[in-house]
Order: structure tokens, then C-alpha cells, then sequence
């Protein structure tokens, strides 16, 4: 398993143009370099795409910065909402990373400072609380995250830079940035015959918040039980896409049926069935 992720990160840096090492004391990431997972699919979106598809030695601008972590709000509000509220709270508002989402007066003080390089301080206002509330709600979780980005190989860690770096005043490069938002909330890895279309990120927070310890680990968790187990779990209910994952299996199983025998079909599916 250790050799696999070893050989992961090697291919993420031969390929992509540089690998992500962290060191004792910060961040440092060389060249285009993104982790060796498949990106997340919310960096393809929007203005979010026109960061993601800059050069990753580029230095990155305070604008790019927010663009960013509204994105990685909106793909985590998508996924499980509460959990996006929570993290919007800590922030934005006054004295916090982001004072408000508005776009400022052409000239101002603001929008220089948008225009301006993001530095390692602004970057971190940025992205922990997203760190802090995913470390609380669902800690396996984001520990194997960590792990597969290369930025904890030692495990432990609850950020992707090392709290030890005092050097918070330096420009931060797009490779970094992207690097740092590497965090795709809907991904589903589960290693199953047939892949359940529930994001981890809620499976494994179902876990955390299971005082009893019947849900051990994430495989007992799937589409016939997760709508039962999110109306008790303070997890939450179950993400938008597992309703849509849902529908998906039905009308597939419907096609070319007749009416009355689609309708006996529909109400006695069975998420494993044939």
C-alpha cells in the first residue's frame, strides 16, 4: 500500500510537471504540480477553471485566492450542506479571510488588493476552515485525503502545510494554491462490486458521529439504508447525489419497460437488484 502511494505521487510528478513535498515548516510545491488523484471535478467550473488552468509557477493573486475558495464552498455546500454553512461562517465576514463576497469598486483599495499576490498567511486564512470543520466532522476522512496529496505522509496532520513556517508574508504560486484546494467532496472510492454513488466524505462522517460503533467503517453504508441511517445520524442526511444516483439506477432498469410493469419495477426497487 505504502509502495502504491509512493508510486502515485513519483507518476504525479514525472507527468504533471512537479510533486508536492512538505517539509517541516511549510508548503512547497514545485512547477504545475497537482496531487495524484483525478482533480476535483468543481475546479472544471466557472471562474474556477481559468485558475486551475493557469501555470502552477505563476504567482497567484488574492482574487484567484477567493475564486477558489468560493468554488471549494459551493462543490462542499453541493455535497453536504451543512457542512458548507459552517465553513462560510468562519469565513466570511468582518475581520475574517473574506469580508464579503461582493465585487469591489474598479480602483479601490480592494480590488488592488485582489490584483495583488496572495501570500502563505492569506492562503491559510483561506483554507482553514475548511481544514477545521472537515477535520471535525468526518477526520478519517481528511487524514486520507492528506495522505494521498502527499502532504502527510507521516499521518496526524490536520493541515497541508506545517505549522511551523513563519514565513506567512511570502507570494504563494498556483501550483500551491491548487494544491491546498485539492479536496474533491464528492469523490466516491469505495472499493466495491458495484460503487454505491454516495460521496465518502458523508459515509465516513456518518462514522465519526456514531457514538455506538456500529458503523465501523463505510462498507455497510449503502443506497438501501443510507436514507434510514442520515435521519438519525447527526451526519446528517443523505448527500443530493445519492437521490440523483438513485433516480439514475431506476430509469436505467425502467427502459423500454410497459407501463404497469415499470411501475411494479419502480415500487419494489432494490438498489442491488437486477
Amino acid at each position: 500500500m505504502a509502495t502504491m502511494m509512493m508510486l502515485r505521487r513519483f507518476f504525479a510528478a514525472v507527468v504533471l510537471g512537479g510533486v508536492w513535498l512538505l517539509p517541516p515548516g511549510g508548503l512547497a510545491l514545485a512547477g504545475d504540480a497537482v496531487p495524484a488523484p483525478p482533480p476535483p471535478r468543481w475546479w472544471g467550473e466557472g471562474e474556477v477553471a481559468r485558475v486551475t488552468e493557469a501555470k502552477g509557477d505563476e504567482v497567484a493573486t488574492l482574487g484567484q485566492g477567493r475564486v477558489m475558495a468560493k468554488g471549494a464552498l459551493a462543490a462542499l455546500r453541493e455535497v453536504i450542506p451543512k457542512l458548507g454553512d459552517a465553513v462560510e461562517g468562519d469565513l466570511v465576514g468582518k475581520d475574517k479571510a473574506v469580508p464579503g463576497w461582493g465585487k469591489p469598486k474598479a480602483d479601490s483599495e480592494a480590488a488592488q488588493a485582489l490584483a495583488g499576490p496572495l501570500t502563505r498567511g492569506q492562503l491559510k486564512g483561506l483554507a482553514r476552515p475548511f481544514y477545521d470543520r472537515l477535520h471535525d466532522y468526518a477526520p478519517d476522512w481528511l487524514g486520507l485525503r492528506l495522505q494521498e496529496n502527499g502532504a502527510d505522509q507521516a499521518g496526524g496532520r490536520r493541515y497541508p502545510w506545517g505549522e511551523g513556517d513563519g514565513n506567512d508574508g511570502a507570494p504563494v504560486k498556483v501550483g500551491e494554491l491548487k494544491a491546498v484546494f485539492a479536496l474533491d467532496f464528492a469523490a466516491d472510492n469505495e472499493k466495491e462490486p458495484v460503487t454505491d454513488g454516495i460521496p465518502d466524505l458523508w459515509e465516513y462522517g456518518v462514522v465519526h458521529a456514531d457514538p455506538t460503533g456500529k458503523w465501523r467503517d463505510i462498507g455497510g453504508i449503502t443506497l438501501a439504508n443510507a436514507a434510514q441511517i442520515g435521519a438519525k445520524s447527526a451526519a446528517g442526511p443523505p448527500p443530493k447525489t445519492f437521490a440523483l444516483h438513485v433516480a439514475g439506477q431506476v430509469d436505467r432498469r425502467l427502459a423500454g419497460k410497459k407501463p404497469a410493469e415499470a411501475m411494479a419495477m419502480f415500487l419494489d426497487y432494490q438498489p442491488n437488484g437486477k
